[in-house]
């Protein structure tokens, strides 16, 4: 079998023998050989000169980087204040209030991926940024972090633009409290909302959620004819706490699938039919 891969050019050869020789380089050498193989294409060598950054370079020369045009340069130091996780959180939090909204993009997306919730407050302040796209990010990194103090400055997003709109959808369903269920439930018939707003309810779960979700589906018929929502309702039944939501329609509309649908619909159907009538009811009709 040949290699797909095929031989390493003359430069990627440089770029490894230049690692090698990191040990026995200078400071000053060892950021030249950053600054030369930050910018090679090879897959194998970008993870190498990513961990050569984290460990030479200082949060000074980084937030040169990060302040720079050069996609390169900024993207390198965002991946290496990532590697660095805890050691670089007062830095991300510090650059929260930079006036460039670039950098505080940056910042946010280092703190998403850190999920710390020391950058919870820090965060929630952030709301009110004037830049819409680190608005978003902003709402994405609360969802990361998971606390539900997010939930009540979070809540005030879903009547914002699509642009917000769609990551708060996304956050609420990762905070998972059914306060919002209402109000994500108010959403369903917005089509083009309707499959976050699905994702998030089902998320969060619950007899409250799962009411919402099958009052919805209810209304749409059409819609338990897909496999993968019926797949979701059994989902759903299976793993909601106490009775289930008091929906006798539900029992109708789920027999309809089980004698007319293809065979993957009416395993699910029956899935759900067991969940939603309990073991003490049966399904004597199988």
């Amino acid at each position: 079998m040949s290699n797909s891969r095929g031989p390493a050019t003359k430069s990627q050869i440089i770029n490894f023998k230049l690692l090698d020789l990191l040990p026995t380089m200078t400071p000053d050498e060892q950021l030249e050989v950053f600054e030369r193989i930050i910018r090679s294409h090879n897959p194998a060598v970008r993870p190498r000169a990513l961990g050569l950054g984290a460990a030479i370079l200082s949060n000074s020369r980084l937030l040169e980087y990060l302040r720079q045009e050069d996609d390169v340069h900024r993207n390198a130091a965002v991946e290496i204040l990532k590697l660095r996780r805890q050691r670089s959180l007062n830095l991300a939090i510090y650059l929260l209030d930079d006036r460039d909204p670039d950098v505080v993009l940056q910042a946010v997306l280092i703190l998403s991926h850190l999920a710390d919730r020391q950058a919870l407050e820090p965060l929630l302040a952030l709301l009110d940024h004037e830049d819409p796209n680190v608005v978003q990010e902003t709402l994405i990194a609360l969802g990361r972090i998971g606390d539900v103090r997010a939930t009540e400055p979070v809540r005030r997003f879903l009547r914002a633009d699509p642009w917000v709109q769609t990551a708060a959808i996304e956050t609420l369903g990762r905070l998972g409290t059914d306060e919002v269920v209402p109000d994500l439930a108010a959403l369903l018939d917005q089509p083009i909302l309707e499959p976050l707003v699905v994702e998030a309810l089902s998320a969060i779960g619950g007899g409250r959620a799962l009411k919402a979700l099958i009052e919805h589906w209810l209304q749409r018929p059409e819609q338990l004819e897909a496999t993968e929502n019926l797949r979701r309702l059994a989902d759903l039944l299976e793993r909601v706490s106490g009775p289930p939501p008091d929906v006798p329609e539900l029992e109708d509309a789920l027999e309809v699938h089980l004698r007319a649908g293809d065979k993957d619909r009416r395993i699910e159907a029956v899935r759900c039919l067991v969940a939603f009538r309990g073991s003490n009811r049966g399904l004597w009709m199988f």
